[in-house]
């Protein structure tokens, strides 16, 4: 499991708590000490690896994580998200093999 940065880490890190499945941390910015990578954590090459999102509406940003992930060698082909705003994200993220599941639709909000 791994969280986009940075608002869907605390999500990740609830989730991988309380399901007792290990998470890996995704950096924006490779760091320039310690360990240097953008990626963090404990992992095999072809694991399999759900992002966290808290909310997705273009779905670039997960998108973003997702080659992240895919170019260590990991298998994502699904994300979880809080909030689909019901706009393009869902398709945008089909299109490159990752089926979005999410809590809440926008349209839950609205009245029919």
């Amino acid at each position: 499991m791994c969280g986009v940065p940075y608002a869907a880490i605390p999500l990740a890190s609830y989730i991988s708590t309380q399901a007792m499945v290990p998470m890996i941390m995704l950096r924006k910015n490779k760091k320039t000490h310690g360990t240097q990578k953008c990626v963090e954590g404990f992992f095999s090459e072809g694991q399999r690896c759900v992002v966290v999102e808290d909310v997705v509406t273009s779905g670039n940003s997960l998108l973003w994580a997702v080659e992240q992930l895919r170019s260590k060698g990991l298998s994502v082909d699904h994300c979880v998200v809080l909030l689909c705003r019901d706009e393009k994200g869902r398709y945008h993220l089909e299109n490159h093999g990752v089926e979005l599941y999410s809590i809440f639709e926008m349209s839950d909000f609205y009245d029919s």
